[in-house]
């Protein structure tokens, strides 16, 4: 097995693994729902979920190339859908979740989401107005344009700066448990950019970079479940 062969397996390991532990998460908060009816919390876990798909089409990459030769426009195409498509939907849900638990008011709240709704359709239509039209799109695994930057970036920017604010209110509390909250939200959303900006800038030949990357977004998602959910054992140990 070339070292090539290995380093892509490590990498997609990785994603696949950060996927994985993403979904699991997004379950386990949205599944609290049922003991807390916050609407918020169910809104967050599927949203955290879709996130994942930032990553899912690396996720299997190793495992396509060794079933087959070459890509096809499918795969190209779905790859297109699930990792930038769907994500405005994940990202409003974030919004609306967090809007809400920020506490802003209704009129602010419909206003923010009308706009990004508005913005994040147009820029779907034209991302796949180009990838249709393109008469050379399949020569990459992921399709690339202008359109996905923007996507990706507003979306990361949604969630940097709505989880910085919730997080840093959360901080600023005089309680131990929400002010520890706090914190590990604070450290999470910080570390969750770092890796995605990373994994952005940087291909697959970058393997070391990649590896951070994937490893701090995994360390991000495992301090998100704790600062958001706080479960009892992560309170014993960390609080006093």
């Amino acid at each position: 097995m070339s070292i090539i062969i290995i380093t892509d397996f490590i990498q997609s390991f990785l994603s696949l693994l950060f996927v994985f532990v993403n979904m699991v998460i997004g379950l386990i908060i949205a599944s609290k729902y049922r003991s807390t009816k916050s609407w918020e919390t169910l809104l967050v876990g599927i949203a955290w979920i879709g996130l994942a798909f930032l990553w899912i089409a690396d996720a299997y990459r190793f495992i396509y190339f060794l079933l087959y030769d070459d890509l096809t426009p499918t795969i190209i195409t779905v790859n297109l859908i699930l990792t930038v498509g769907i994500i405005p939907i994940p990202a409003i849900m974030w919004l609306i979740a967090f809007s809400r638990l920020l506490g802003l008011r209704r009129n602010n709240t419909y206003i923010i989401l009308m706009v990004s709704a508005i913005l994040f359709s147009v820029l779907d239509i034209l991302l796949f107005y180009s990838y249709f039209t393109d008469l050379n799109p399949h020569t990459k695994y992921h399709y690339s344009s202008i359109y996905n930057d923007i996507i990706l970036l507003g979306s990361l920017i949604f969630v940097l700066v709505s989880g910085l604010l919730f997080a840093g209110q959360a901080y600023q509390s005089e309680d131990k448990r929400i002010k520890m909250k706090g914190k590990l939200l604070l450290i999470a959303f910080i570390l969750f950019t770092i890796g995605a900006i990373l994994d952005s800038l940087f291909t697959y030949s970058d393997f070391v970079i990649n590896m951070i990357s994937r490893i701090l977004l995994l360390i991000s998602s495992i301090l998100f479940y704790m600062g958001f959910i706080l479960p009892r054992w992560v309170e014993n140990l960390l609080i006093s």
